[in-house]
């Protein structure tokens, strides 16, 4: 389960370097997108490398669903780097038309600053579902009681000494999470 927190922080990390769509000072070049490109397509190989690692024939059922949260979670990076390849292409075009002017250069600019910024949107979009989806299943693995916190032993006991009475003797044990049965019992002579 660890591994998936991992994931989702490495995941968060890349959405966070990334460019913004319509950001101040303006739109990324061929340099800046080649950097980030080498950075996700990185983290998907070390991510590949892991769920690889994972994956034995004899894993348990946990085991399991982590190596296919994973596997889903590469296969997202994927996405994102295709939709920087999106970017990148742009940014190829509007390198050519650079210093151009006239109608036709113009309206390449135009397309391509639009279609640009919303491959930035969607490759963010994608990495953001990732780490979602990871954070998700780590949760799903922890199971549902994961986060629930036991009362103090002593905490219980002075619970059902209150609740029985002053001439009351009372057996306790630790209290059951939610769907186990529970053995408090109150018991008078």
């Amino acid at each position: 389960m660890h591994q998936l927190h991992a994931a989702a922080d490495t995941i968060d990390y890349l959405k966070d370097q990334l460019p913004r769509a319509y950001r101040e000072e303006g739109l990324p070049g061929l340099e800046e997108l080649a950097k980030h490109t080498r950075a996700l397509r990185d983290g998907q190989d070390d991510l590949l490398n892991v769920t690889a690692a994972l994956h034995h024939p004899h894993a348990q059922s946990a085991d399991r669903a982590v190596v296919r949260s994973l596997a889903s979670a590469t296969a997202q990076l994927g996405e994102a780097l295709g939709a920087l390849g999106r970017a990148t292409a742009m940014a190829g075009r509007l390198y050519e038309v650079d210093g151009i002017g006239g109608p036709r250069a113009e309206e390449v600019r135009e397309r391509g600053s639009q279609q640009l910024n919303l491959a930035l949107s969607r490759a963010r979009l994608t990495l953001d579902g990732a780490y979602e989806d990871l954070r998700r299943d780590a949760r799903s693995l922890a199971g549902p009681f994961s986060g629930v916190r036991r009362p103090a032993p002593r905490a219980v006991a002075a619970t059902a000494r209150t609740a029985a009475g002053p001439s009351a003797r009372t057996v306790t044990s630790l209290p059951a999470l939610p769907g186990q049965h529970t053995a408090v019992a109150g018991r008078r002579r």
